[in-house]
């Protein structure tokens, strides 16, 4: 296959290739490169003419393509994806481990060259046991019930029995939400923060939010902590703060528009206010909350015990 594509590649650049392509390109015999033409015009039905005077093969109809001229172009978006599915701590899976081996057997490796070239860094993921993942995932799919330990960051523990319904990764750290027996409503859970997870296999008896309600919920807002938008964010960013914030997107409900040549005015739905604030506070002195008055005081205390800490 490897072959075929090179060769057909050649042709439709116009280079007039020949046996002497293949075989230099490839090592193989004459005989073998002949073949390989063969099979192009007999099997696979390309228009292949020689010109005599360029001493090579070209189309005589433009049109041609491969049964798999787009395979190497899948194989390389299949590459991408593993390689994702590793940096987001999914290495330890039996199926992401299969892939990979798979995809080494059958990519090209001009293709194996152009998927190294591709390097993925992200300097707050967390990781998380893969068979804690799978236990989830199997889980969601029977309509079951996982039970574990929850640690919060303040060093609370508790035992949690959960309904999950979305696996979530964001900004590559894996959540799950659910509904809470504890809470008695829809909570979410950061996974590294759980130990000792079971699946117990019994299916739940709820009125869970069916599939758009759930997509509604988790879309309501900024961030990860779910919820109805508690009230709507207005920041401006200045300067280079503010050309960096036009070329993101926080909320599919967002809005921006530009104060002036170099201040941005954005508009955001939010439910709770640290996590905003955390966000708003890394752009330090070029970035001004107008409202909601929580929020902004919020801000301003932050500022101000950073400010003490320095003085």
């Amino acid at each position: 296959m490897e072959r075929l594509y090179f060769f057909h590649q050649c042709v439709k650049e116009g280079l007039f290739p020949t046996t002497r392509t293949i075989m230099e390109k490839f090592e193989v015999s004459e005989s073998t490169a002949r073949r390989d033409i063969e099979y192009l015009r007999n099997f696979l039905l390309a228009p292949l003419e020689y010109d005599r005077q360029r001493k090579g093969w070209y189309y005589s109809e433009d049109s041609f393509k491969l049964p798999f001229e787009e395979t190497p172009n899948i194989l390389i978006f299949l590459g991408i994806l593993q390689k994702m599915a590793k940096e987001a701590g999914l290495a330890g899976l039996p199926e992401v481990r299969q892939l990979e081996d798979r995809l080494m057997e059958i990519m090209p490796k001009y293709s194996r060259a152009t998927l190294k070239a591709i390097r993925f860094e992200h300097i707050e993921s967390s990781k998380v046991a893969p068979q804690r993942l799978k236990t989830i995932l199997n889980a969601i799919e029977a309509k079951g019930i996982i039970e574990f330990k929850y640690h919060t960051p303040r060093g609370e523990v508790t035992r949690r029995k959960i309904a999950p319904l979305r696996l979530i990764n964001y900004q590559w750290r894996w959540y799950v939400f659910g509904f809470c027996f504890l809470r008695h409503d829809m909570r979410m859970f950061h996974l590294p923060r759980m130990s000792k997870v079971h699946f117990l296999k019994e299916q739940f008896k709820l009125n869970t939010p069916d599939e758009n309600e759930i997509e509604e919920i988790l879309n309501a807002s900024f961030g990860i902590f779910k919820g109805k938008p508690g009230s709507t964010a207005k920041i401006k960013f200045f300067d280079d703060a503010a050309f960096i914030v036009s070329e993101q997107n926080w909320h599919r409900n967002q809005t921006m528009e530009w104060l002036s040549a170099r201040v941005l005015l954005l508009t955001i739905p939010i439910t709770t206010l640290n996590e905003i604030a955390m966000k708003i506070l890394q752009y330090g002195g070029r970035a001004q909350v107008l409202d909601p008055p929580e929020l902004r005081e919020y801000v301003k205390n932050e500022a101000a015990r950073i400010s003490q800490m320095y003085a």
